[in-house]
């Protein structure tokens, strides 16, 4: 398999690298970079979408949930959904009209010229929070494609590791938006053929749902959404299930910037649709897999986390399950790539641009920003190099920071009236120090719904008695 693989791997990832080098000359500016001068297709901005949210956590975090607890795992991809088809209609339309009326070319300049930002603390705040969570998110992709990659060829982790890392911050030096973009939409059309293909297989070979239904029974797993049907059970496993990703997602920036980079917003509408389906195909698809795991593996015989990756080789042959675990691996590039992208465009933007040298060149610009994609993946791939907790962990943290950091202001920013700056950077402040503080105050990293309801009071609560009691600095 080892050969095929690597036949496979090399002539994918050298698919990848053309698309960057192509995207490359095509730049003639630095909004080419950032947001690919707002040119991408629905087709386009659905599918890139989709793969840059799902990544490796469809493979390996999302099986390994349903491994683990049954079919009550299922709440968490139900909420996925349903935050999904809400950000695409509730969020997507008036950002993408709002960033261009604004001239924004990142979603944090965004906020600044929204809320009047003058002093740039707003911008601050901003940038560190999404350089803490983004971080921690990133080094989860990178520990994920390290223990995938590792348990293929039998290589070190911290060589997998650095593989990974280099591969992504070369394309996304070389293409920034409209390169990752482009392969985020093939790569979403891999996931897609993947997720699907392996449990479709392996269903037959535990004996459909009768095998999987005495598997369950012998290792205690639930194959009902409901253990019981009471108030309790609602709010502790249904409600909190679809609340613990749902709620977040109007703060996932990486999520968002595809919303800018839509040609018309006319079309979002139709990507919306698209998305939504995508979503719901790859995550049913998941699901069974995670499901067949219990009845295909005895327990303690597998790292749970690798589940896909076993199911892949043990039923296909050489060069097919190659081709599928290509496809794997380029799931967890494909999240990693677009949030070094924003990190590094924000950092030089945002920070660099605007506070250190506001005059400076295109060519300057960019080579910033190519800079800054360097030095975040090496900060990552640090994080990343020691890092023992599961993928699933790691992923819902840096969800759960972004989403109370971000989603009340991007709430506030589309909707709101008269809000502050000063409210807007009390709600980002707030609202993330809690999800980094929980543990010391009574809560868990990955629950969004005490810090996010706290963040979004704050926000419009201090805008509206700012309002009232100094009517002459109104927004």
């Amino acid at each position: 398999m080892d050969f095929l693989f690597c036949s496979s791997f090399f002539l994918y990832f050298s698919l990848i690298i053309l698309v960057g080098i192509y995207s490359y000359l095509k730049q003639n500016k630095s909004s080419d970079f950032f947001l690919g001068n707002r040119t991408l297709s629905f087709w386009v901005s659905a599918i890139a979408t989709n793969a840059t949210d799902m990544s490796l956590w469809l493979f390996m975090a999302y099986p390994y949930l349903i491994y683990q607890v049954g079919v009550p795992g299922v709440w968490e991809g139900l909420g996925l959904m349903f935050g999904t088809f809400l950000n695409w209609h509730f969020i997507a339309p008036k950002l993408r009209t709002l960033t261009e009326s604004y001239n924004a070319s990142t979603i944090i300049d965004f906020f600044s010229k929204r809320f009047n930002d003058k002093k740039g603390i707003l911008t601050i705040t901003c940038t560190s929070m999404a350089l803490i969570f983004f971080t921690i998110y990133i080094s989860a992709g990178i520990v994920a494609f390290g223990r995938l990659f590792s348990s293929i060829f039998d290589l070190e982790y911290s060589t997998c590791i650095t593989i990974g890392t280099a591969i992504v911050a070369l394309y996304t030096i070389l293409g920034g938006f409209v390169a990752v973009s482009l392969n985020n939409f093939l790569k979403g059309i891999f996931i897609l053929l993947a997720i699907v293909i392996v449990p479709a297989v392996a269903f037959a070979k535990v004996g459909g749902f009768a095998g999987i239904s005495l598997a369950a029974a012998r290792e205690g797993r639930s194959l009902f959404l409901f253990e019981e049907f009471s108030f309790t059970a609602l709010w502790t496993t249904a409600l909190s299930g679809l609340l613990s990703w749902g709620i977040s997602y109007p703060g996932q920036l990486h999520i968002l910037v595809n919303f800018m980079g839509i040609k018309k917003v006319d079309e979002i509408s139709q990507a919306k649709y698209l998305s939504s389906a995508w979503q719901t195909i790859a995550l049913a698809s998941a699901t069974l897999t995670g499901l067949i795991g219990i009845a295909y593996f005895k327990v303690g015989s597998i790292n749970p986390e690798l589940l896909f990756r076993t199911l892949t080789t043990d039923l296909f042959g050489s060069f097919w399950s190659g081709f599928i675990l290509c496809a794997v691996l380029a799931a967890g590039i494909a999240s990693i790539a677009i949030q070094i992208l924003f990190l590094a465009t924000t950092l030089a933007h945002d920070i660099y641009k605007r506070f250190f040298n506001p005059n400076t060149s295109i060519n300057n610009l960019l080579f910033i920003s190519r800079s800054t994609v360097i030095l975040v993946s090496g900060i990552a791939w640090l994080l990343a190099l020691h890092q023992q907790n599961t993928i699933h962990a790691l992923v819902k943290h840096a969800w759960t920071g972004l989403g109370c950091s971000f989603g009340p202001l991007v709430i506030a920013a589309l909707y709101g009236k008269k809000i502050t700056a000063f409210a807007a950077t009390m709600g980002v402040l707030v609202g993330g120090v809690m999800v980094l503080a929980s543990s010391k105050l009574g809560f868990s990293p990955t629950d969004p719904k005490l810090p996010f309801t706290v963040g979004s009071l704050i926000i419009f609560g201090i805008s509206y008695i700012s309002n009232i009691s100094k009517p002459e600095k109104r927004n």
